[in-house]
């Protein structure tokens, strides 16, 4: 299921790839958590790394020693992860129909894993979304691609006054039509309303619409901040809050900000998650230090 700020479906069928059966493919989940939450703030690039990570219980076998007597052998459990794919993830200064702007681009792939006839067989989507924002949040355009082994799908959404402009490519086919929301632009600029200014909550919980640029419908999302977190992170402390993004199909992914206003962690159903997988600029001196942070009990 596609995620573009939480978890936008852009399309309810599986993909289709010609010559093998029908199969299920993870598509990737784009930034933009951190918007929600904090508004349009220029950020450098941000790396997060996506895994799949389950609990292995202990097990308990059986072997013979020396004598021939049986005894018992315990196999420890843990964690085990399992990489699914990357994502890049940015917030720049730009211009658009020459005024100044916002850009949030991001590219996120992840990889899905089959038994084809045997054979153990990797295929990969990737996504580029990309939004153009003025210093309110308020959004005038929206791209968003989506690459699979079977097709490419773009959207690409200018924001007019009352309407929006929709441009679709699917399969080859280009298809152009304009857009009335029926409460207005209002419900979808809301999306980038900050919820936390200057470390402080000034709205605890938000509902906001989000366009879905191949299907040109609109999908109600809620975010609420659900209080601090501290942790360690690539030998890093960082602590922050953790805000949950709820989407139509009632699927929760929990994003972690920390204080620095970095995007530390984007937590989805059945055991995925994104994680940081570089140091933010955030954490780095001038003279290219890592700034490690302080833990529970004034440890680092």
């Amino acid at each position: 299921m596609m995620v573009a700020i939480a978890f936008l479906a852009l399309t309810r069928q599986d993909p289709q790839i010609s010559g093998f059966p029908k199969l299920r493919l993870e598509i990737p989940t784009s930034g933009g958590q951190r918007e929600v939450v904090l508004g349009p703030q220029k950020h450098g690039q941000t790396q997060l790394a996506y895994f799949y990570e389950h609990e292995v219980l202990p097990s308990y076998t059986t072997k013979t020693d020396t004598g021939g007597a049986w005894v018992p052998s315990v196999v420890p459990g843990g964690y085990v992860d399992k990489s699914l794919g990357y994502m890049n993830y940015s917030v720049r200064d730009t211009d658009l129909f020459s005024k100044p702007c916002k850009t949030l681009a991001t590219e996120s792939v992840a990889r899905t894993e089959f038994d084809v006839n045997k054979m153990k067989t990797k295929f990969e989507c990737s996504s580029r979304m990309q939004y153009w924002l003025d210093d309110e949040g308020n959004i005038i355009r929206q791209f968003f691609r989506l690459q699979t082994p079977a097709s490419i799908s773009t959207g690409d959404a200018v924001y007019k006054k009352d309407s929006i402009e929709l441009n679709v490519t699917s399969r080859g086919k280009t298809t152009y039509r304009e857009i009335f929301p029926a409460d207005g632009l209002g419900p979808l600029n809301l999306q980038f309303k900050p919820m936390i200014v200057d470390g402080k909550i000034v709205m605890p919980v938000k509902e906001y619409q989000v366009l879905n640029p191949v299907t040109g419908t609109f999908e109600k999302y809620k975010a609420t901040v659900g209080g601090h977190f501290h942790s360690n992170f690539m030998n890093m402390w960082f602590k922050g809050w953790h805000v949950e993004i709820e989407s139509p199909d009632k699927l929760t992914q929990t994003a972690f900000i920390s204080e620095e206003g970095d995007l530390i962690k984007v937590g989805l159903p059945n055991e995925r998650q994104w994680i940081i997988s570089a140091v933010p600029d955030s954490r780095m001196t001038p003279t290219g230090q890592v700034i490690r942070g302080t833990g529970p009990g004034g440890k680092g």
